[in-house]
Parts: C-alpha cells; structure tokens; sequence
C-alpha cells in the first residue's frame, strides 16, 4: 500500500484522538471549578476506555519513536498518558487547576 497503509493512518488518528482527549481536559475547563474538572475527567475516561481500551499504549508514546506532533504537545501526552498509568491524574489536575488560577488571578 502506498504511503504507509492503513494501519499506519489508522494508528495516527488514534494517536490524534488522544491529543485531543487531553487538550480537552487540560484547556477546555480552564476557568471551571475543581470539581467539574474532575467530573469532566471521569466522564471523558470512561468514554476513552469503553471506545479503546488500549489507548494508553501507542506506538507513538514510545520513547525514541519519530514524533508526529510539535515538541510539547508530544511532551504533555506523554505525561498525562504516565500520570494516567500511575492512576495520578486527579491528583494532576488539581494541581494544574491550582496553577492556572494563580496565573490568571495572580
């Protein structure tokens, strides 16, 4: 197949899907309170899991892999996938509520 196939589009979209999940987690509520933050990650989650529940395990979070998107955004993936292994995401959102708060009021 010319241009990588199939499964290598397929793969991509998965791994774009995921950069939208956590941009929608990160950004999206910015300025909502804590705890519809961590309703929206719940609900979100749950949602990931029952459509793939492998999502966790792309081939593109492998270290040493050619990144497909800009240096950050593959950095912040990277972290919420670890932060989601380690089961510290709403540990994780507090704190990145408490930071964006005392960016934007401080």
């Amino acid at each position: 197949m010319p241009g990588g196939g199939y499964k290598e589009d397929a793969e991509e979209l998965r791994f774009v899907r995921l950069k939208i999940y956590y941009y929608f987690i990160l950004f999206i509520y910015q300025k909502g309170s804590l705890k519809n933050k961590w309703f929206l990650y719940r609900n979100l989650h749950q949602q990931m899991r029952a459509s793939d529940k492998n999502y966790l395990h792309s081939r593109y979070l492998h270290r040493g892999s050619a990144p497909i998107l800009r240096p950050f955004t593959m950095r912040m993936i990277r972290l919420c996938v670890l932060l989601e292994h380690l089961h510290a995401m709403p540990l994780a959102l507090t704190g990145w509520h408490m930071l964006t708060k005392a960016v934007f009021f401080g």
